[in-house]
């Protein structure tokens, strides 16, 4: 599964376990975040993350 269908899937379960789950993935990918795949996802995981909590 790709990040990007694991984030719409947690954010339409609203589902703690995928969440925290990728924030581990978020902390993970720092290290590549100047690849623009990367910082897209990154993004789109903290306007999420940021509206869940």
């Amino acid at each position: 599964m790709s990040g990007s269908a694991a984030l719409a899937i947690a954010t339409a379960t609203g589902s703690a376990r995928i969440f925290t789950e990728l924030a581990v993935l978020d902390t993970k990918l720092q290290r590549w975040a100047s690849v623009a795949e990367v910082a897209e996802f990154r993004e789109a995981l903290d306007n999420v993350m940021l509206h869940e909590v």
